[in-house]
């Protein structure tokens, strides 16, 4: 009996002794289960994070190099829809700050609308308490130390590389002192260059516009910076962040065709000559510039202008024959009189329209160089301002020049960034161009000028004779030279000058 007991004892007590092992491996796979779907609902939540915080770097990454920092994106630029004088104005309202984008700058708004000569501004600015000006100051002085509103205006679509800068101030002599200040400012629209005809149906083109205010505040110590479109870098010419503005046409506005009237100096759109000018790579155009000023005879001494272009340039070849005097003033520099000697120069609008701006620019046989800016609103040289490029390293333009004497010729090789004339994509753009050549037939005989396309006027400015030209669309294929593939070498040096005559340069 009591063996019976003990060994019944004995099979409960295996029995319990098992169960124990058998619950307890039990809860242990239980037990690491859990760990290890818990393990891995950690892992699971901490790569998730980890993979949206490298997508939200990765997207702020993309932003930054989107905007540069400046805070500014194509899809978020401001846009005006601006209409003709007689059917009222377009409103920017300059609110925001420069650098926080803060919406609490004092209130300021610029009326925008155009007429057929001038682009016409009314500039207001309310909340304004100190007035800080310098009576001292004149036009062009450093007046935006003080209280001024501005104006930053370019032509096109793309971000300008060349704008006009205008900014207006608050004087006494104004009579708006101590008043809620308001400027009316009429800019002559041929500045700006629009890039179609002057008639306001066809106006729809868009421009580029940055409006901004500098207010002091009344400690006089600390200058604050509102602007239409504002960016993060306290600067007024980044001109990514430039907003959009587009001039509508006029509805009351009848359809015409272009006139053909023959001018006094005989040229027409009809009769105008014309180039389709390709990419280097594949070659270049050429201008022959063998008919005179004046006489429009085609027997002025043979001249050509090999033109082609790259993405960041125009290339020009200019090559002069049957050259006799290579008359030079050697003691002139850059930008000094040298078209009154011996020269070859180039005359260059963007659009298709008859420029009123436009660059000209001009190669001695001594490679003396004159570039500048010409305004000339009336397309005939009546009204005139010209606009002096000298900082060669900001404009790199460049001209290398070389003389066969023993051959009788001359030949320059010029480089024209495209940054001048606010073109990113040269492809497909239509401009306006003229080229001319100087010529002296002995040191003491008389100036004689040739054209591309001459005019009746022996006038270089007469821009509705400019002729055409278009940039033909780019291609992968094709090798071929452009006009400065070979290199040009120097021969005998020019011969030593006389005084020259004033020519008739108009």
């Amino acid at each position: 009996m009591s063996f019976l007991f003990w060994w019944s004892i004995c099979l409960s007590w295996r029995r319990l002794w098992h169960s124990r092992f058998v619950w307890f491996s039990h809860c242990r796979w239980r037990l690491a289960s859990f760990v290890g779907l818990f393990g891995a609902g950690l892992f699971s939540v901490a790569s998730t994070h980890v993979a949206i915080r490298s997508i939200a770097w990765e997207v702020v990454l993309t932003a930054a190099a989107a905007n540069d920092g400046r805070g500014c994106t194509e899809s978020t630029l401001p846009s005006l829809e601006v209409p003709r004088y007689e059917n009222g104005s377009e409103i920017a309202m300059i609110n925001r700050r420069l650098g926080t984008l803060a919406l609490d700058f004092p209130e300021s708004t610029v009326e925008i609308r155009y007429t057929d000569k001038t682009l016409e501004m009314t500039f207001k600015a309310s909340g304004e308490t100190s007035y800080h000006v310098d009576e001292d100051m004149t036009n062009n002085d450093h007046i935006w130390i003080y209280t001024v509103m501005e104006a930053f205006i370019g032509t096109g679509d793309n971000d300008p590389a060349k704008y006009l800068e205008g900014g207006f101030t608050i004087h006494t002599r104004t009579g708006l002192r101590r008043q809620l200040p308001s400027l009316t400012t009429g800019t002559p629209i041929q500045s700006l260059h629009l890039r179609r005809r002057m008639k306001p149906h066809i106006l729809g083109r868009l421009w580029c516009l940055y409006l901004c205010s500098c207010s002091t505040m009344m400690n006089l110590k600390e200058q604050k910076y509102g602007a239409w479109n504002p960016n993060k870098l306290i600067s007024f010419h980044q001109t990514p962040c430039f907003g959009k503005v587009k001039f509508l046409p006029n509805a009351n506005a009848a359809e015409g065709e272009t006139p053909t009237t023959e001018g006094p100096h005989g040229c027409t759109p009809d009769t105008l000559p014309s180039l389709m000018v390709p990419h280097c790579r594949k070659g270049y155009a050429t201008a022959t510039v063998n008919k005179r000023l004046g006489t429009l005879a085609a027997d002025f001494p043979g001249t050509m202008v090999d033109i082609c272009y790259t993405d960041k340039s125009i290339e020009l070849m200019f090559k002069a024959q049957e050259e006799v005097s290579y008359l030079v003033n050697e003691t002139m520099s850059n930008n000094d009189p040298i078209w009154m000697y011996t020269v070859m120069e180039a005359f260059i609008g963007t659009g298709d329209n008859d420029p009123t701006n436009y660059l000209e620019f001009e190669v001695s046989p001594t490679n003396q160089l004159w570039t500048g800016w010409i305004h000339n609103p009336n397309k005939n040289w009546t009204s005139k301002a010209t606009a002096f490029i000298d900082d060669w390293g900001t404009y790199p333009i460049t001209a290398s020049t070389s003389q066969n004497v023993d051959a009788q010729t001359w030949k320059s090789a010029v480089s024209l960034p495209l940054s001048m004339f606010n073109i990113d994509e040269p492809e497909g753009t239509e401009w306006r161009m003229n080229f001319f050549r100087t010529y002296f037939a002995s040191e003491d005989g008389e100036q004689e000028y040739g054209a591309w396309n001459p005019n009746k006027l022996i006038s270089f400015h007469q821009t509705p004779c400019f002729g055409k030209v278009l940039f033909e669309r780019a291609t992968t294929g094709g090798l071929s030279r452009g006009p400065h593939s070979k290199s040009s070498k120097s021969s005998k040096s020019s011969k030593s000058t006389k005084s020259a005559k004033h020519g008739k340069r108009g």
